[in-house]
């Protein structure tokens, strides 16, 4: 049965509370989903690759996915304050902040040996994407990388897939092409890498993740 617009709507509100938020991705996700992306992406973290900028944390999710790999230092941001409240409470050492890179540009200095932004940019008109992107690329370190990952929409997908990408609450969801090169007119010149991953949840879902790093 199809779902209506009003039914989706429901679903989104349901979604921005945190504990329903997180026990979703625990849930449709595969037991080795996160060691999977880590020695995929970025397997230094908790070795050389010390320090974290994840923008759009929701409740810190990728901190409580990836704390075991070793001392890092991490810092999130997201415009819901429903996800922060949760993840300050469970993380009170994590730098953790309610805003977006707007409001809290001037406010987050330094620099990062991992910047990521898991499922944002499919939430994003074009002009964020790549207004993300440089943000990233100001703040990585020398070697550092950026990483994204996301709902996506190509040729030959399959239905169901296809189908869920739809129903995202995201509602810029792209195509390779389309993603790559917003992120590149943000992010300047670099490495780029890309990949279409087919099998990190429970049910039929594509993910798009991409993967840049300074020339």
């Amino acid at each position: 049965m199809a779902t209506s617009a009003t039914e989706r709507r429901g679903l989104h509100r349901v979604l921005e509370r945190s504990g329903v938020y997180a026990f979703l991705q625990n849930g449709l996700g595969t037991t080795d989903l996160p060691e999977r992306v880590r020695l995929a992406y970025f397997p230094e973290l908790g070795s050389t690759m010390r320090s974290v900028l994840d923008m759009g944390s929701g409740p810190a999710s990728f901190l409580a996915a990836h704390r075991s790999a070793g001392a890092f230092s991490y810092t999130g941001f997201d415009p819901n304050p429903k996800y922060i409240e949760t993840a300050r409470a469970r993380f009170p050492d994590a730098d953790l902040r309610v805003g977006t890179t707007d409001d809290l540009g001037p406010a987050i200095t330094g620099t990062f040996d991992l910047v990521v932004a898991f499922g944002v940019l499919h939430h994003v008109p074009d002009q964020a994407v790549r207004d993300l992107a440089r943000f990233a690329a100001d703040r990585l370190a020398p070697g550092g990388r950026f990483v994204t990952f996301d709902a996506v929409f190509f040729d030959g997908q399959r239905t169901f897939a296809r189908a869920m990408a739809r129903s995202d609450r995201g509602k810029f969801v792209r195509t390779p092409d389309a993603y790559a090169t917003l992120v590149r007119e943000g992010f300047g010149s670099g490495n780029l890498r890309m990949d279409t991953v087919h099998d990190l949840l429970r049910v039929p879902y594509d993910h798009h993740i991409m993967v840049l790093e300074r020339a």
